[in-house]
């Protein structure tokens, strides 16, 4: 196991560097040159000299590779660089709003976790009954509909029309419910899937069968012999969308004005704040590869067939 992990570590490594030259590259030459946009918020119509001159201060005069060495040799020293708009730190100015972000991440997350298995597991306790369609209705709704335009419709809802909750802003527990559902509702439709399709197998099973007919209770029977075995998939799922909901979350704290990590991106790219761009890309593609990386990891060690194959160099 040991050997594994070791190689999982490796291949995470040398995926995030794959990861930093392709944002590096990709960053560097999209449209917009930040020597301009800096030299004319420095002076209204700046002549070509001052462009030079900026270009000059920022570095941009020197080779593409150099400059990624560099902005690495930065990064590993914990400097992310400073914003084009703001002029401040960008390591400050993300840890400032990260929490806000992290809140809405974490919340939706588990909204998603709970919510999917729980329709799962309803709809194979009670299979072609109401709960079984009312899930799949639900989850179809659920891909289906733009996260800006459930937004909306929940602000109308609950926020508007009945006043219940508010719908902008972080102001306490009652703030948080509307994006945390509008975030993890989509994740949590596909999760409910995984879930459900993965119990049809194992209830389908020849040791279900054969406890369901000794008499055991279908609802005993799922809950302690079949739900275990859906474990690996719906942690494997829950990983994929994780990251779905990270990049979701730049549309709903602009929905619901939720001033974190993901708005100061779309700040960014309004903007073509380049080094805010490189940094938060780099951090997104980071966190993605240690979760993938430590869901892997993980699944080989709860999963005694998986954990078999690790031993015997299978996998």
């Amino acid at each position: 196991m040991a050997r594994f992990i070791a190689r999982r570590i490796a291949t995470a490594v040398l995926v995030l560097a794959v990861a930093s030259v392709a944002v590096f590259t990709l960053v560097t030459l999209a449209p917009g040159d930040p020597a301009q946009i800096v030299a004319e918020r420095r002076s209204f119509g700046a002549d070509r000299e001052m462009v030079e001159r900026v270009r000059a201060e920022l570095g941009l005069d020197r080779p593409l590779p150099v400059r990624y060495l560099d902005w690495l040799g930065d990064v590993a020293r914990g400097d992310l660089g400073t914003s084009l708009r703001t002029n401040g730190e960008i390591w400050a100015e993300l840890r400032e709003r990260t929490p806000t972000t992290a809140l809405l991440v974490i919340g939706a997350t588990l909204f998603a976790l709970l919510a999917g298995a729980g329709a799962g597991v309803l709809g194979a306790l009670f299979p072609s009954g109401l709960h079984d369609r009312l899930s799949r209705a639900t989850a179809l709704a659920a891909v289906s509909i733009p996260s800006f335009y459930l937004g909306a419709l929940l602000v109308l809802l609950f926020a508007v029309t009945l006043r219940w909750l508010p719908a902008e802003g972080v102001s306490g527990p009652s703030s948080w419910l509307l994006p945390c559902v509008t975030l993890g509702l989509a994740s949590g439709a596909v999760l409910s899937r995984v879930v459900r399709v993965g119990l049809a197998e194992a209830v389908s099973s020849r040791y279900v069968t054969t406890a369901i007919s000794r008499g055991r209770s279908r609802r005993r029977t799922v809950l302690r012999d079949a739900l275990p075995n859906v474990a690996v998939p719906t942690l494997t799922a829950l990983a994929t969308q994780v990251g779905v909901i990270i990049t979701g979350a730049i549309v709903v704290e602009a929905v619901f004005s939720w001033q974190g990590a993901a708005i100061y991106f779309l700040e960014a790219v309004k903007f073509r704040d380049f080094p805010v761009l490189q940094a938060w890309l780099l951090l997104f593609a980071a966190l993605f590869v240690t979760i993938n990386t430590v869901v892997d990891i993980a699944t080989r060690a709860i999963d005694p067939r998986l954990r078999r194959a690790v031993a015997e160099g299978l996998a």
